[in-house]
């Protein structure tokens, strides 16, 4: 069955099994766009009873924020998938390329991985008399 995205939730529909067809989401943030932009351009021609324009005006400035909030959404999702791959492929990388006796490389960049490998190690504390 082939998966849809329906606004951040799977929606499975009836395909042929085993299909190779990429993961799209059903309700995109340019169709929502569109509709809003539609019912305030229907409300502000006069083609709507004046009674329920304010009511599809407001409809319409809704879809116009929710527009704007999924498309902030999808971009902070993109971002966080990005560091979670490239977090992905350091600790990979470490794995097989640090020597077995020496600890992982540490995932954040503050210092220099390398030159903490083959820094002297720490002196053994001295008992007090």
């Amino acid at each position: 069955m082939r998966q849809f995205l329906l606004i951040g939730r799977g929606v499975e529909s009836m395909t042929m099994p085993g299909t190779d067809e990429a993961r799209r989401p059903v309700v995109t943030n340019a169709i929502i766009f569109v509709s809003a932009g539609v019912l305030i351009a229907l409300a502000e021609l006069g083609l709507i009873n004046q009674t329920l324009t304010p009511y599809v005006v407001a409809c319409g400035l809704v879809g116009i924020l929710a527009s704007v909030g999924l498309s902030a959404t999808r971009k902070r999702r993109e971002q966080e998938l990005a560091i979670a791959r490239e977090d992905e492929a350091i600790r990979r990388l470490s794995r097989h390329l640090t020597p077995p006796q020496a600890p992982p490389l540490p995932l954040e960049f503050g210092g220099d991985p390398v030159a903490e490998l083959f820094a002297a190690p720490p002196e053994p504390a001295r008992k007090l008399p």
